[in-house]
């Protein structure tokens, strides 16, 4: 029978089922977790498995002739007693499975022997006699537990020589759980010259959330990246890659991406839709071709059935990866990308580096004679049009990547010296308002504030830098200065 209207909630939508996997020197892609269910009975009945088969491809696949033509190719193979040799589940699966792919040419199309959750000990089902799949949320727990010991795919994230950036990357997973990961490693990243994600170990399996996520770092605007049609229902879904918000802005670092023969699905969509836009250069071979959006479907005695629902199309070009793969634009043996990768990308890198560093020079020297003019005006004209153009000046610096918290400190200790204490405590008060979490940036803005007489306001400064950090011994000693005084 079908997969009860909860179970079938937890299931998936995807480019790809997602293939847990489990480092062991390099990333591979395995079983899940829990062993699959052997104790299904060795003596399935074929012929009811296909039934069950051809109806949820007649039901759902996104193309019915195709759907039909699988159906055939599967009732005639069963007719014909071509399952009834399988030594067990597993061999049915597969022998299903290399049939349903020769009559598809779909990758994505495929049988598995669903994983039995809670590991080898767990008893499958009750006294009523239920079968795999009576603790789905144990599945689901246990696909986790898997992902969490592969680090949700993030496999290492490293600088390289010409200060390029490098990512290992084995998988696009359910972005929930891969967000963190990923924003880690992109601030990481955010401060090399060019980039390299590395994709030739993906394991099979990604969603379009995370795909766009990933791809939003490398966009100045929010860029079309896919459409998805759903034959059966005329909808359509996009994919679309969006700066992040507060993230690091690496839309203009040039991308390079390494790709191999294991590249599939999800990994093909992040691949060619950067491609197509002209903003990676992709070096390696030449990927699978999966370009369709998979459900997964859970049938007794204990299978799952993938059927691809969806494809993809790309909005630049009009057309999809299915059955081609992405074709590099530097093609080279995977073992080689790498370095055919970093032959283009350290002169990238030194060609943005040099243009970088230039732009910063002429900023950093424009708002210097910015916070001079500004500091010049106290004493002349009014205070508050001083702190406003001292202000303008720190904003400008901040904004361009000039000034950090360290920096605008100096500034402040350079009023200080020069006497100018409000422009000192404008100053402060500006690293405080940037830099919140910062115990220095308070026990500073305590230290101005206690040299033009605002001893509540400095008191105030002390406890918060205190706050932040408890052992700030110059913060205890104001305050204990402050409060024994008469």
């Amino acid at each position: 029978m079908r997969a009860t209207s909860w179970r079938a909630a937890l299931l998936t939508t995807a480019w790809s089922v997602v293939v847990p996997f489990l480092v062991v020197g390099a990333l591979e892609a395995r079983s899940p977790s829990p062993e699959p269910a052997a104790d299904v009975s060795e003596q399935v009945d074929a012929t009811t498995l296909v039934a069950e088969i051809t109806s949820l491809l007649r039901e759902n696949y996104l193309d019915a002739v195709v759907a039909e033509r699988c159906a055939t190719r599967l009732r005639e193979e069963a007719e014909a007693g071509a399952y009834d040799g399988a030594a067990g589940p597993e061999e049915l699966a597969q022998a299903i499975t290399a049939d349903l792919q020769a009559a598809s040419s779909d990758l994505h199309m495929r049988v598995a022997v669903a994983p039995r959750a809670g590991g080898p000990e767990q008893p499958r089902g009750d006294a009523a006699g239920q079968g795999v799949g009576t603790h789905p949320l144990l599945e689901k727990l246990d696909v986790y537990h898997f992902e969490k010991r592969g680090n949700f795919g993030v496999m290492d994230v490293r600088w390289l020589s010409g200060n390029v950036g490098y990512l290992d990357l084995r998988a696009f997973l359910d972005l929930a759980r891969v967000r963190p990961k990923i924003e880690s490693a992109m601030t990481l990243l955010s401060d090399t010259d060019a980039v390299v994600i590395d994709l030739r170990n993906l394991v099979r399996g990604g969603y379009p959330d995370t795909v766009a996520f990933i791809a939003g770092y490398f966009f100045s605007e929010p860029t079309l990246l896919q459409r998805i049609v759903f034959p059966r229902s005329g909808r359509a879904d996009e994919t679309w890659a969006a700066p992040r918000a507060g993230g690091p802005d690496l839309s203009d670092v040039p991308l390079f991406i390494l790709t191999s023969e294991d590249v599939f699905s999800a990994g093909e969509a992040f691949t060619y839709g950067l491609q197509a836009q002209g903003r990676a250069t992709v070096v390696g071979t030449r990927t699978r071709g999966g370009a369709h959006l998979t459900r997964s479907y859970r049938i007794e005695p204990g299978f799952d059935v993938y059927v691809p629902i969806g494809r993809s199309v790309n909005p630049a070009t009009g057309g999809t990866w299915e059955g081609t793969g992405v074709v590099p634009d530097v093609a080279t043996d995977a073992d080689g990308a790498l370095d055919a990768a970093l032959a283009l990308a350290r002169p990238a890198a030194e060609k943005r580096r040099t243009a970088r560093e230039s732009e910063d020079r002429a900023l950093a020297l424009d708002v210097e004679g910015k916070l001079l003019e500004a500091v010049g005006r106290y004493g002349r004209g009014t205070e508050e049009q001083a702190a406003e153009s001292l202000r303008r000046a720190l904003e400008l610096g901040f904004e361009g990547g000039v000034l950090t918290e360290d920096m605008v400190n100096d500034v402040g200790y350079y009023c200080l010296e020069q006497g100018i204490t409000p422009a000192a405590v404008e100053t402060f008060r500006f690293n405080v308002e940037h830099f919140p979490a910062s115990p220095n940036a308070h026990d500073s803005l305590g230290e101005a504030l206690v040299a033009s007489g605002d001893v509540e306001g400095a008191e105030a400064a002390y406890r918060r830098a205190l706050e932040l950090n408890p052992h700030l011994s110059s913060a205890r000693a104001a305050l204990e200065r402050l409060q024994a005084a008469p």
